[in-house]
């Protein structure tokens, strides 16, 4: 996401929108979007403050703790997969997949061929 707009640049379009002037023209002006613009002079009507909001961008929060505990499982359950481990840790499969990534574990093929020979299963283990 974007970084918020610092507040002295608020204040000076807010400022000159004051004065007078369209906001199409200051947006043009300060290359800013018009939305943006709008959103701030009713902001500074209402609140009386500019200030961008605090903690608008919190981020990934860690949802698995101990990553040396989730190493001994997944070794110790080479065969399970990444869906049944999301299950178990109580995650969803996109983040159980990006932590066995981030501790470097890798999905591998191991090919087993039916006693027919006409069809091959494919299983996957971590390593």
């Amino acid at each position: 996401m974007a970084i918020a707009y610092s507040e002295d640049l608020r204040k000076r379009a807010v400022g000159l929108v004051e004065e007078g002037r369209k906001i199409e023209v200051v947006a043009k002006l300060l290359n800013i979007g018009r939305t943006s613009l709008y959103r701030w002079v009713k902001q500074k009507q209402e609140k009386g403050s500019l200030a961008p909001k605090k903690e608008w961008q919190k981020g990934y929060g860690n949802k698995i703790p101990d990553l040396e505990k989730l190493k001994e499982f997944v070794q110790v359950n080479k065969g399970m997969t990444a869906v049944a481990m999301a299950d178990f840790w109580q995650v969803s499969i996109k983040t159980m997949c990006k932590w066995l990534k981030r501790i470097g574990f890798t999905r591998k093929k191991n090919p087993m061929a039916m006693s027919s020979g006409m069809k091959k299963v494919v299983s996957y283990t971590w390593k």
